[in-house]
């Protein structure tokens, strides 16, 4: 039986999993939470932190953006004295080669979300597909929102 666990967990995480790069240490030190988005071999994303953080709060964030998760796994690794935990999420996107591209903005807006500095919503997906900013959202959300008021001013005088 033994022998039959360590088989399933050897799929699910491997020996680079424990390893903690030193660029994740480095935000560690700053900030309780960071992610690594995926290389060109596996779409996953791997969110550090140094306490337990919900899945139930991830996913429909990630959903907004355009992503479906299909599989999750949460361990713990060590880190210096204390342990961190890591989500590693296996996702399911269109275009594996848009995430690479626009990973830096993807991580920025994703930890906004997650710090309270921007509301969760589908123009994530913007985020994902054409590279939009923190600002060419607000900006976007802006625009809609005009339009909106512009319809409602005319169909009043009409």
């Amino acid at each position: 039986m033994e022998k039959k666990i360590k088989l399933v967990c050897d799929q699910l995480i491997d020996e680079k999993d424990l390893i903690i790069s030193d660029e994740v240490i480095e935000e560690l030190k700053v900030r309780d939470l960071t992610l690594k988005v995926c290389d060109k071999s596996v779409c996953e994303v791997k969110i550090y932190s140094k306490v337990r953080f919900p899945i139930s709060d991830i996913i429909p964030i990630l959903g907004d953006f355009g992503f479906i998760t299909i599989s999750e796994i949460t361990y713990e690794a060590k880190f210096q004295k204390d342990i961190l935990f890591v989500t590693k999420l296996l996702l399911d996107i269109e275009k594996k080669e848009l995430l690479i591209k626009h990973k830096e903005n993807f991580k920025s807006l994703f930890l906004n979300v997650i710090d309270g500095n921007l509301e969760s919503g589908k123009l994530l997906g913007l985020v994902y597909f054409e590279n939009f900013s923190l600002r060419e959202i607000f900006y976007h959300a802006q625009w809609v929102t005009m339009q909106s008021r512009l319809s409602l001013i005319l169909i009043k005088l009409l």
